[in-house]
């Protein structure tokens, strides 16, 4: 079978300016959380907040439930924000189950 040349290259062309796209994207989102970063920084109170994170692993009272959490970005992957959305759902779903076993226990009652 013969290749098609033309479909090939229009093709080609277009999943190169695809992908361009997706880097623009990528680097629009990076720099807007430096820019979010950076007015953090400038708040009087990232010291304090920064430190109390950073000792605790707390801020007002919120915890991440990650213990794996790695907040380098280079290493986010699809696959491991796929698998941490998972286990969020499974816990959630858990958790209102138990709400709602709870619930039909006080209806019984």
């Amino acid at each position: 079978m013969e290749m098609n040349q033309k479909l090939f290259d229009d093709c080609t062309q277009l999943y190169k300016v695809e992908r361009q796209k997706e880097k623009d994207v990528l680097k629009g989102r990076d720099d807007a959380w430096k820019k979010i970063h950076n007015l953090a920084i400038g708040n009087p109170q990232y010291k304090e907040m920064s430190t109390l994170i950073n000792t605790n692993g707390v801020a007002g009272g919120f915890t991440s439930g990650n213990d794996d959490f790695d907040p380098d970005p280079e290493d986010l992957t699809a696959e491991k924000m796929a698998k941490e959305a998972d286990q969020v759902k499974k816990s959630t779903r858990k958790e209102q189950g138990q709400a709602f076993n709870k619930t039909k226990i006080r209806i019984a009652s």
